[in-house]
């Protein structure tokens, strides 16, 4: 992630924040991806230098003006009119990711080698809420070379408890 789109996504938040209107910037924020997600021209058109940037603002205008807060609104202008517009999704990467931390959330990436039931997931969240006293969500996945066990990864940290690793570490000490 750039500099400069750590302070847009900073200074969007700051602002959300002191308006009190955070949620719905992060609404409108999400709309703004998905709707770039969908049509990935739409934002490097309005990146291009050679169209003039009246006529980029004015695209921004006819595309969101109906449907975004008009914080994000002016946000996007901004952005365009300063040239950055590719930089809305680092941007708005640093916007969520303040959010996370001022709503005391965290984000774990789990891994299992077979797929975790509900009650096992359940029982995982309860731990690593435990463990970092925050609140956490995490998205799953499955990867059978891991034999069995599960990797973690939650604030930056990873915990392998995959039979994968322990072969691997047996290994290691049998051939050092």
């Amino acid at each position: 992630m750039t500099d400069i789109a750590k302070e847009y996504g900073a200074a969007l938040f700051m602002l959300a924040k002191e308006d009190g209107n955070v949620d719905a910037v992060a609404r409108s924020l999400s709309l703004i991806e998905s709707m770039l997600e969908a049509n990935p021209d739409y934002k490097v058109l309005l990146s291009l230098p050679n169209v003039a940037r009246e006529e980029r603002v004015g695209l921004l205008d006819k595309a969101f003006a109906a449907s975004v807060e008009e914080t994000v609104l002016s946000f996007l202008k901004l952005m365009c009119e300063e040239g950055c517009f590719l930089q809305f999704d680092a941007a708005k990467a640093e916007f969520d990711a303040l959010l996370d931390d001022d709503r005391r959330v965290s984000h774990a990436a789990v891994t299992s080698a077979v797929p975790l039931t509900d009650e096992q997931k359940r029982a995982l969240i309860t731990k690593l809420q435990a463990l970092s006293g925050r609140t956490v969500d995490a998205d799953y996945a499955v990867d059978e070379s891991l034999i069995g066990g599960m990797i973690v990864e939650l604030d930056g940290t990873v915990y392998d408890n995959s039979l994968k690793r322990q072969v691997s570490r047996i290994k290691e000490v049998i051939e050092a």
